[in-house]
């Protein structure tokens, strides 16, 4: 083999190298990237205060008055998110003096 040839063999080694080895923060966003929104068929508690705008007191007693389903899954309390979108959609609109 010629040394043009080792040498643009080696060149061409060197670039598909740099091209596929990015910095492992790059790999991992290529790999893990979010996946599409998706509606959730439940939220944990915090997630479901949190989309809801009220705290954990009041969302509990949302739930003991059963205007939201609970259910409970390998120790954890899920909120049904079809009874959330029930419940803000049927609520009644308060009008504000502004």
């Amino acid at each position: 083999m010629t040394s043009q040839k080792a040498t643009r063999l080696k060149e061409a080694d060197s670039i598909s190298l740099s091209s596929t080895s990015g910095s492992s923060e790059d790999k991992a966003t290529a790999q893990h990237t979010a996946p599409p929104a998706l509606n959730p068929l439940a939220y944990r508690v915090t997630d479901a205060c949190h989309v809801m705008g009220i705290g954990r007191t009041s969302l509990y007693e949302l739930i003991k008055k059963g205007e939201l389903k609970a259910i409970r899954v390998a120790g954890r309390t899920l909120i049904d998110a079809a009874s959330i979108r029930t419940l803000i959609a049927t609520a009644p609109f308060r009008q504000t003096n502004r």
